[in-house]
Formats: C-alpha cells, structure tokens, sequence
C-alpha cells in the first residue's frame, strides 16, 4: 500500500473515532518518535505539544499501550529477533505490534498493519534500513497471536529490573498484582463541584445525554462522596458543564485527600506543592478557606489559576519553593496543611506509563531528602493543633510509612492520628499514601 493512501474504510471498523482519518504510517512513527525521546528524558506530554493537534489523540493512545504493555511486546518481538536492533527500530516495531494485543483499544487490519509500519521505517533515515526486519517480525507476530496473551509473570525479566525488585521488596505479596494493574487503563473520573451542582443532579446530566457511568462501591464513596466514574473516556469539553464548572476531572483516589484533613470554616490552611490544583479546588468545594495555594513552577501556577477560575472559586497562589521557607513564607502560621509532596510517582504508572522510562533507581535517595524538608519546613509553618495530611502518589514505604516514621523520631510536639496509610494501585483507584498528623 502506498504510504499516502488512507486504510479502507472497511479496515478501520474497530478504530476509535479520533483516529479514523489519519494516516495509520504517520501515526506510527509519531508515536516512535515521541518513545524514541523518553530516552533524553523528555516526558510524552511534553513531546505531545509538538505534534499536528490531529495526531495527537492517536499517539497518546499508542504510546499509552506500548509502554504499559512493553513488557509483554519486547517479550513477543525478540521470539523473532537474534540480535537488538537500534532503538528506533525497536520502538516502531513495539508501536506497531501494540496494535496486535486482544484489548488494544487500536484495532486495524493486520496486513494494512504491516504495510504501514514498513511505510513509516520509509519515512526516517534511522529505520529505512530495517524495512525487511519490520517486515518479517510483524507478519511473524501476526501468525502468532497466542504470544500476545499470557500471565504478567511470563515477562518479569522484561520489565526494568529495579522497578521489580523494589516492588518484589516493598510488596512481596502484592507485587505482581501491581504489575498486572499497570497493565490496564484507568478508571475515568469526574469530581462534581458541589457549590454548583449536586453529584445527584450531574448524574441526570449525564444520564439525559446518554453517557454512561459505573457505580463506585460504597467504602469508597464514603470516602470520594463527589465522584463519579464514567464507563468510557471522552473528552472533556464534550461532558455538560465544562465551561460552568460543573466538574473536575481526578482519580477516585485523590479525591480522598480532602475529606482527610480535619476542616472548619475560615481556617488558615497551606496547599504546598499545588499544581495543578485539583486538591486546591476540592478543599474549597468543601469549606469556606483563607487557602494558600504554593506552587514552584510558574507555568504550572497558570494550570492552578486557570482551574480556580473555571470552577469560580479563589485561592491565594503564590509561587515559591517548599524546601526554602525564605522564599514564599510570611511568618503567619496555618491551621491545616496539605503536603502533597513531590515522588516517585510510582503510584500512578497505568495513568502516566512514562514514569518508568524516566524515573531511575538513584532518583529515590534525592526524593527522599526532599520529601523530609519539605516535610521539615512545613511543620514549622503549622500552629499547635494545626493538622499536616501527608501525601504521595508512591507505593514505596520509603516515600511513605518511613517518612512518617522520622517525623516522629524528629519532632516531640506530634501526635500520629489514624489515616488511611498505603493504598496500592487497583481497579478502582491508583497508588497513594496517606499520613495525618496534629501539633501539639
């Protein structure tokens, strides 16, 4: 097939709407391109803003499913590969094979597959000459559709190897059950703004457009109570009340956070580390607050601005830096503080499958000396009585439980109050840890 020419319509009866029309070679190499850059250690969102906006949902939804599935596809394409190929090589053979998995959400014909993935090693100089071995692995992956299916366990020595013996350590009973829930999507979850609407009226909303939602268990909607988990992702701006600021868009877990932190109205409370602002603007859907949004990144502050904007409510957004309480802190203490501090984010894998090709082994010792000054600084900041919530997207104790252990080695003005601690990735809601303290 001449790479110019669009699949048939007949071969793109599977392929979500988003995708149909464009070029199934573009797409490809797209999407190799932007796996080929993780290697610099720019992020897929940041290699994202660079494509023709009508590329973008395509890449993202095979980029997403190479890296979550990259164990088990490096473990297919090498059945027929003796020796490693050059990286962009084995990123488009890894993109294109992406689309052969049984729950790829990229369906297309298998022979319009091969031709298009041969199409894109054409269009770059760094794979024109491995036409003939993407050629002949793909067909060979396509007669061999059995490989594609198998037990996570089958492709732990796929996976980057620290990430499995830090899991293996930390979780020795849960590790492959992390594993194989990186493997599938996350769950899509709206937070309703109740100082505009009800959860119950959303629901109708929805109901009356036909967008179907699934039902939340009720243990975690007691602890979520605005959540709402929808059956499909859809984009955003198509959902009723966008633009009123009806909704927010966050994961069943961290909606948590804010129904932790013991609130009354007025307090003086400090959001540190608060970009993008989705625990900034629950805790004010919640309570009246004399809130104080901290943030470093100036262009992540305009991610917090712009949040509190849609949603009509107000925070003082400052910008400084958590570590360096010289540069942001006034000398007025808070009542309640959120540290939503930065980690390993390894808790968030399946929504951010990126996160393991940047992250590296070394970078935990680092983490960890920020986390305890932040940590340090922020208790500083907190009045007696004030409550600190503690939280990090990691399912490693180092970001989580060990913290907390030298709070209480280092502070003697600390009571530790129950909390809901770990929280490992399932199929309801990503990685957390949840600590919560109260200053004597």
């Amino acid at each position: 097939m001449n790479k110019t020419t669009p699949p048939k319509k007949t071969e793109l009866s599977n392929v979500p709407n988003e995708l149909k029309g464009a070029n199934l070679s573009q797409i490809l190499q797209h999407s190799a391109i932007a796996l080929n850059a993780l290697e610099t250690g720019m992020t897929l969102t940041e290699s994202f803003v660079n494509l023709p906006k009508e590329l973008r949902s395509a890449v993202q939804s095979f980029t997403f499913t190479t890296l979550r599935h990259k164990a088990r596809l490096l473990h297919v394409i090498y059945e027929f590969i003796t020796k490693e190929p050059e990286i962009e090589v084995e990123n488009l053979l890894l993109v294109a094979a992406s689309v052969l998995l049984p729950d790829s959400p990229n369906k297309y014909n298998s022979h319009t597959l091969v031709n298009e993935a041969v199409n894109a090693a054409t269009l770059s100089t760094k794979t024109q000459y491995a036409k003939g071995l993407i050629n002949a692995v793909l067909r060979r992956c396509v007669e061999n559709p059995n490989l594609f299916i198998g037990p996570v366990r089958d492709d732990v020595e796929y996976f980057q190897q620290w990430w499995v013996k830090r899991l293996k350590k930390a979780h020795p009973k849960d590790w492959l059950n992390i594993l194989d829930t990186n493997l599938h999507e996350p769950g899509f979850y709206l937070r309703v703004n109740t100082t505009k609407i009800t959860r119950r009226e959303y629901l109708d909303l929805l109901e009356n457009q036909a967008i179907e939602t699934i039902e939340i268990p009720k243990v975690y909607l007691k602890l979520a109570p605005q959540a709402i988990r929808l059956a499909h992702s859809i984009q955003v701006q198509q959902l009723p009340g966008y633009d009123q600021g009806y909704f927010s868009i966050q994961d069943l877990g961290a909606q948590f956070a804010a129904h932790l932190l013991p609130l009354k109205k007025d307090l003086r409370v400090l959001d540190a580390c608060s970009a993008p602002g989705g625990k900034t603007t629950h805790l004010l859907e919640l309570t009246q607050l004399d809130l104080t949004s901290l943030e470093l990144d100036p262009s992540r502050i305009l991610r917090v601005q712009e949040n509190l904007s849609r949603l009509d409510l107000a925070s003082n957004v400052i910008q400084g830096d958590a570590c360096d309480l010289k540069s942001w802190w006034n000398g007025q203490y808070f009542d309640a503080v959120l540290a939503d501090v930065p980690c390993s984010a390894s808790g968030i894998v399946r929504r951010h499958p990126d996160i393991l090709e940047l992250r590296r082994d070394e970078d935990f010792q680092q983490l960890s000396i920020t986390q305890k000054k932040i940590l340090g600084n922020l208790w500083e900041v907190l009045k007696p009585g004030g409550f600190l919530l503690y939280v990090t997207c990691s399912v490693f104790p180092e970001e989580g439980e060990n913290q907390c252990q030298w709070l209480m080695r280092t502070y003697s003005d600390i009571v530790r109050l129950d909390c809901l601690g770990q929280l490992l990735p399932n199929q309801w809601h990503d990685g957390f840890f949840y600590g919560l303290f109260q200053k004597k």
